[in-house]
């Protein structure tokens, strides 16, 4: 199990998943009553929901979805652990319809939402407990008794609830394009493995973050229809910009389609569900992203808004006559609205941020794109404290214009 010390610098996290349903406020109550998770955001359409303030599920309305067809790519269901046998107890008393399995490694309780969408809440077992057959913990899905669980009444879920793993449905029956796109394209571990129908992927030590089975679509897929509800998007966070990057290197070399922006790159898998990559980027890279996107849009009062009272603009290769640092707010808003009045907004291109061993500071590598359709190369040297931009350095060479 080395590919992924081979492919990412450190192992890629599992983030929300984001599901599409016909109605946002049954919802809502299902997943605080029912569910025990908590509302963390509502805005329009969109909700958040999680444990703890830590966000696990998304969901988006779209009025009267009807549900995906059960062999339709998309959510099989996805997993949350709770941290004891209790936790599972309380809440599989609580749900007493609910699917009750033993899978060995894992015990788990599988419930439905009011859009069909499964969800499992699983107590995993010690590491010590578990078998082992080719190297890979021995699966399987035994029956389990609700005498089996006792406990107090279900209060909500443990604020030690993580986001455990998401298994998705998918098309090819013996997974012979999905076991090469997310092990070799994507460079994720085989952690678990039955027949050639499952198959677990994720990180070192066997801790599994995606599933697949193609056990629904055996006679073949029936696509969804428009506007259904069902899975939107599965997200991963990987440690910063480079390893984005290099995951678009090797989609490009593979011929694989996908898009990439600064700081996020999406892709679907060969079954057509969608993944979204996204660099843990940290307070420093955001605020950056922010001011660059502000600064292209000409919105320049949100622009200030990043910077600190006392923030300081350096332009060690500045022209003659043009200032090489400007000091505070005040004077920051002179200088880039003068700016803005002698040349319109320019376009960033080909951004890649290096995170420095400071995470208060970044060195951003750019192309910028004046009105003219000149470019020039630029790096910027950029540090944030308490969320806003304190020391903003801009290299760049006006004979690179001055040439052209």
């Amino acid at each position: 199990m080395n590919s992924v010390a081979r492919r990412w610098s450190a192992s890629p996290a599992l983030g929300p998943v984001e599901l599409s349903v016909a109605d946002l406020d049954r919802s809502s109550r299902h997943y605080r009553a029912s569910l025990g998770m908590e509302l963390i955001a509502r805005e329009g359409p969109r909700a958040q929901f999680g444990v703890a303030g830590r966000t696990m599920l998304v969901l988006t309305e779209i009025p009267g979805a009807k549900p995906a067809p059960a062999s339709s790519p998309g959510l099989s269901h996805f997993a949350l652990d709770v941290p004891t046998r209790a936790d599972l107890a309380r809440f599989a008393r609580h749900h007493t319809d609910g699917d009750l399995r033993d899978h060995l490694v894992s015990e788990s309780c599988y419930v439905l939402d009011p859009d069909g969408h499964r969800i499992e809440i699983t107590w995993g077992r010690p590491r010590d407990e578990w078998s082992w057959q080719n190297g890979l913990p021995l699966l399987a899905a035994g029956p389990l008794s609700l005498d089996d669980f006792t406990g107090d009444p279900f209060d909500g879920l443990a604020p030690a609830t993580t986001l455990g793993h998401v298994q998705l449905k998918v098309t090819d029956r013996d997974l012979a394009a999905t076991e090469p796109f997310y092990c070799d394209l994507l460079g994720l571990d085989v952690t678990a493995r039955v027949g050639d129908s499952f198959l677990g992927v994720g990180v070192s030590d066997f801790r599994t973050l995606l599933v697949f089975t193609s056990r629904f679509s055996v006679d073949g897929p029936e696509p969804a229809p428009p506007r259904s509800a069902g899975l939107i998007a599965v997200n991963l966070t990987v440690p910063d910009q480079d390893d984005l990057d290099a995951l678009a290197q090797r989609l490009v070399a593979a011929g694989h389609p996908h898009t990439a922006t600064p700081g996020t790159l999406t892709v679907q898998d060969p079954s057509g569900n969608l993944l979204r990559f996204s660099a843990d980027s940290g307070p420093t890279v955001t605020a950056f992203l922010r001011s660059m996107d502000f600064l292209q849009d000409g919105a320049l009062d949100q622009w200030l808004a990043l910077f600190d009272d006392d923030a300081v603009l350096e332009f060690p290769f500045a022209p003659p006559g043009a200032p090489s640092r400007v000091e505070g707010k005040a004077a920051l808003a002179g200088h880039v609205k003068a700016r803005a009045e002698r040349m319109p907004s320019p376009k960033v291109e080909q951004l890649h941020i290096h995170v420095t061993e400071d995470p208060s500071t970044i060195v951003a590598e750019m192309t910028i794109r004046g009105a003219t359709d000149r470019t020039r190369r630029a790096i910027a040297v950029v540090t944030v404290h308490n969320g806003l931009i304190t020391l903003y350095r801009d290299y760049w060479n006006p004979l690179d214009l001055a040439a052209r």
